[in-house]
This record gives structure tokens, C-alpha cells and sequence, in this order.
């Protein structure tokens, strides 16, 4: 049987970068025109022909202020059918999950607010600051897996110093 495979990151210029196909036979594909910095770090399939890629961007300060995904068929994707929005946080994607198409779960964490994590749920492509919801978090959600909208885990590292809840390991937890 034919083998699909979806993998990102970033070239050494700090371009998106992606692969698609099987992998016995990959040539990452890069996108040297984007306007940004980029890594792509998280991707999610649920079929051949509906991805989700999504990662961090900004100037060539090195710091990410703006969130940037893919979504729909990853053998079209090109620098012009990103979705770019900026964030008023340095905020990072720490996870996405699909259950379908245009009904995906995207996870970021506030980098310079350590106690408020941010989520989204719906179509990528009509992500924006006002539909990123906020929760209280000691950290960082990652590893994110959804059966349904309403049953999702997320796995991830406790930053704030706080003691973990009784029954959980120090450092890990996860959530549904």
C-alpha cells in the first residue's frame, strides 16, 4: 500500500519547510519568498488531502510574534496560501489536533505570560486574535490529540513552579 507522510520545520534561513508524500522518496520543499522567519513545528493529517502545519514567525529579530499555518491539501501549499495573524503576546503553537476537515484544536502558549495557555477550535485558514480563547495553565500543552470536540489530551511541561495537582508527576500533566 502507498505510505503518506506530512513533515515540517524550517530550511537554514529560516524558511517554512515541508515535505510530503512517502518518505523512501521526500524532497522538502521550501518557501525562500516567505516574508518571514518561520519553523513550522506542528502538523496534523486527517486525510491526503486536508494538513494542518502551523508554527511561528516573525522579523529577523528572533522573535515570533505572529503565528503561521497551513491548512487544506499540503501538496498546494505555497508562501501565498499561509495565514499569518499577529498576536499582541509572543505567543508559541505548542500543539494541533484535526477530528475533520476545518475542525481542528491549535494550542499556544504565552511566552512572556507563563500562566495563560491559548486554544483555538475551527477552520485554521479563519484564525484570528479574537477567536484564540485564554485558560490557566502551569505550562505548556503538547502532544495534542482530539477524538472529538469535546475530548481532547494534551501532555506537556509544567513551568510556573507550582506543585503538581495531587496524583499528577511533577512536570507532566495532561488534560481533557
Amino acid at each position: 500500500s502507498a505510505t503518506f507522510c506530512v513533515a515540517v520545520g524550517s530550511d537554514a534561513n529560516v524558511k517554512p519547510q515541508f515535505a510530503v508524500g512517502n518518505p523512501s522518496n521526500w524532497k522538502m520543499k521550501t518557501m525562500p519568498k516567505f516574508k518571514y522567519v518561520s519553523s513550522l513545528r506542528f502538523v496534523t493529517c486527517v486525510s491526503t488531502t486536508y494538513c494542518v502545519a502551523v508554527g511561528g514567525a516573525g522579523e529577523n529579530d528572533g522573535v515570533d510574534d505572529r503565528i503561521v499555518l497551513f491548512s487544506g491539501d499540503p501538496k498546494t501549499w505555497n508562501d501565498s496560501k499561509a495565514t499569518i495573524v499577529q498576536y499582541r503576546d509572543v505567543i508559541e503553537p505548542s500543539g494541533v489536533s484535526c477530528i475533520a476537515p476545518k475542525q481542528c484544536l491549535i494550542t499556544f502558549t504565552t511566552m512572556n505570560q507563563g500562566s495563560v495557555g491559548n486554544f483555538f477550535f475551527g477552520d485554521p485558514a479563519k484564525l484570528s486574535v479574537s477567536s484564540i480563547k485564554h485558560f490557566e495553565t502551569a505550562g505548556s500543552l503538547n502532544e495534542l490529540r482530539c477524538q472529538t470536540k469535546s475530548k481532547c489530551i494534551g501532555i506537556g511541561l509544567g513551568s510556573s513552579g507550582r506543585p503538581p495537582k495531587k496524583g499528577q508527576p511533577a512536570g507532566n500533566y495532561s488534560t481533557t
